[in-house]
């Protein structure tokens, strides 16, 4: 008789993680590095610097038709979003 040894590999899982500082230029926030707006497809900025929140949260991208979106070229899979958000607009 004869031994059968079978390995079982896990798949690789690569990690991804890009940081877009929507409306604005490229900054670091609690060590985490933000590029600056791009991929984008419609829609304007908005930067209030004398709102009352860090630096990240200061500049937008919005659209007064309620329509914009951003194409980031990445290869087709599943990803997890995290948006974040804050009210600079009424202060």
């Amino acid at each position: 008789s004869g031994t059968l040894t079978i390995n079982v590999t896990d798949p690789v899982v690569e990690t991804f993680e890009l940081n877009i500082n929507a409306g604005g230029p490229a900054l670091t926030h609690n060590g985490v590095d933000y590029q600056a707006d791009q991929y984008f497809v419609g829609g304007g900025t908005f930067t209030w610097n004398a709102a009352q929140v860090p630096t990240l949260y200061q500049s937008e991208r919005s659209s007064g038709q309620r329509n914009f979106s951003y194409n980031i070229p990445v290869p087709n899979g599943d990803y997890t979003v995290e948006l974040h958000f804050a009210e600079i607009w009424w202060g």
